[in-house]
Parts: C-alpha cells; structure tokens; sequence
C-alpha cells in the first residue's frame, strides 16, 4: 500500500474505531457468552493476541481479513478441556477460491459446539430433581479478501443458538476485520482491527440479552533471526468489550528452524489466575499440532489441542456460461 492510499484509508478507519469506541461501553449483560473464548490452540499459547496476527485458519474467530492471506486449504480441530465438566470442540475449514473476474479470496467455515455436561436440576422450593442439559452451537461462513496490496478485509456471518433444558435462544451474528501488512525494521509488521459479535439480541423465554460485543486492535512484529528460517513473531492486542474494561493481550512465538514452536503470552484484567499462557507447535510435512495452556487458579487449568492440515491449492471457480476453451 503506498503513503497515498494509506493516507486516504486512514481517516476512514479511525472515524469507524471512535463509533464502535462509544458503542463498546453501552452497558449491558451479554449472553452467548461462549463466544468470548478465544479459538485455537497457538493463539491461546500467545496470551491471546492474533488480531494483527492473523494468518492461518484461527483468523475465522479473531479477524477474518486474516483469511485473505491464506493461499492453500487449510483443515484444523480442536479440543479444549474447559474448567470443571465443559468441553469446547471446533471444525474450521478453509478454501482460496479465484473467480475469473475477481482477485483470489478465501472463504471459511467454522463449527463450535460448547457442552457443559449435567446439571443438578432444582425445583422453586430448592429441592434437587433430574440432571438437565445444556449447551451452545454455532456455525460461521467467513470470507477474507485483498482489496489494495498488503490490506485485506473480512467479513463473517454466524448462527449462534442457546439450550438450556427445554429452552432455546437464537441469534444472528457478524464479525468484521481489517488487516495490513508493511515490510519495515527488516521484518514484517501486522496492524489490525476486528469487530466481533454485532447482531441481533437473544431472547430466553421473555428476557432480551445483548451478545457480547469486542472491538479490538492487534500489531505485530515478524522478523527471521540467526540467518534462518527460525521466524520470531511479537504481538499486542487492545480489547474493548461491551459488558467490561479494556484489557490487554500480548504474546511471542518462536519457531525454532521452523519446525517446532515456542510460546509464551499474557492477558490483563484476568479475574483469576495470573494471566499467564503457554504453549508448543511443531508442524510435520501437511500436519500442525499446536497445544495451549492457561490457569485459572482454584477453578483449575485448561488446555488446548489442535491439528491443522495444509494442502492443495486454490480452487479456481467460473463465473461465465461460455464454456471453458483449450486456451483456458
């Protein structure tokens, strides 16, 4: 992007943060608050900051201009024992596709299934009767797209329902991001920005509940050292949510001869543990295996295990009827 462009976006940008600024701090009690868990295992290693770094299939949760940047398919699972019986497990997936008109994007799809176990049922009088269930699902499509060089933008549509016993709660839900990437200081730096979770309210049984909307900022610092390909990556992110303060995520990732993944990060205003995160990658030909570790003191750890699996390249789609010549 030259100094022009940049120049011209950058007004446009900062008018948009200091709208969605003033909306974060509507008060409010949020629901579907599941969605606050961050997805991925080496982002949760990095303490949480991927919004100026997005650039593998996780970009589905923190900042969808991040799937712009991807130039193969990617497959990714994931498994996180949560505190006490709740289990978290996710299917993302991701497809370049080039129209024949249009410049090459990438579109993702995203699965999230939240199950809390049994619940000790209980009746007006506080007298305990049969277990309950509950749980949450969602389901996201995602599209992430180049649209001057270096800057990309996403945007990502999800259903998100609620069950609890015999109640259900539904809602439509939006994320959007932008993300650019500048060569300096011998290195590459990431500056992003993502809304995430604007949409409608949900409603259990005759009570409306605002989703739990974040705006946040994320820079990046990503740079080869030693002479090798042992690239170390440094990030921050600023999160504005609706229904509490500021707080802070910063983490670093090394990747020693670009095989196996050191992390380490930090997450602010947590309200147990010390906020610390750790973490380890190693990739095997198409294969990455990334785990994630964080504590929240008496309430217990939790941990992160995922698989991504990179292959294949861009699908090539055709947006005419003529049919496909020997040229083509």
């Amino acid at each position: 992007m030259n100094t022009r462009k940049f120049v011209t976006y950058t007004p446009f940008l900062s008018l948009v943060f200091c709208f969605l600024f003033s909306v974060a701090y509507a008060a409010g009690t949020t629901s579907a608050n599941f969605l606050k868990i961050a997805v991925g295992a080496r982002a949760s290693g990095m303490g949480e900051a991927a919004v100026g770094v997005s650039e593998d299939i996780n970009s589905i949760y923190f900042n969808p201009a991040g799937l712009g940047t991807i130039t193969n398919k990617e497959v990714s699972f994931l498994y996180t024992k949560w505190l006490d019986d709740i289990s978290y497990q996710y299917f993302l997936c991701a497809f370049p596709v080039k129209f024949k008109t249009l410049p090459l994007q990438t579109v993702g799809f995203a699965s999230y299934n939240f199950l809390y176990g049994d619940i000790q049922g209980a009746d007006y009088g506080g007298e305990e009767t049969k277990k309950i269930k509950a749980g949450d699902i969602a389901f996201c499509l995602s599209d992430g797209i180049e649209v001057v060089k270096n800057t990309h933008i996403g945007l990502s549509l999800k259903f998100v329902s609620e069950t609890l016993n015999t109640k259900k709660a539904n809602a439509f839900v939006s994320d959007f991001g932008v993300l650019h990437n500048e060569e300096m200081l011998d290195g590459e730096m990431g500056f992003g920005l993502s809304v995430r979770n604007l949409g409608t309210a949900m409603k259990f049984v005759s009570e409306n509940y605002s989703l739990p909307m974040n705006i946040a900022l994320g820079t990046s610092y990503k740079r080869n050292i030693f002479q090798l390909d042992d690239p170390l990556t440094v990030a921050v992110d600023v999160n504005l949510p609706i229904d509490n303060k500021i707080y802070y995520s910063c983490g670093v990732e090394y990747w020693v001869v670009n095989l196996v993944a050191l992390r380490v990060g930090y997450r602010s205003k947590q309200d147990t543990g010390s906020g610390i995160r750790a973490g380890a990658g190693v990739k095997m030909n198409i294969f990455q295996i990334d785990f994630g570790y964080a504590g929240y003191d008496k309430l217990g750890d939790t941990f992160r295990l995922g698989m991504t699996v990179r292959f294949g390249k861009p699908t090539k789609l055709r947006i005419t009827s003529l049919p496909v010549t020997t040229q083509e």
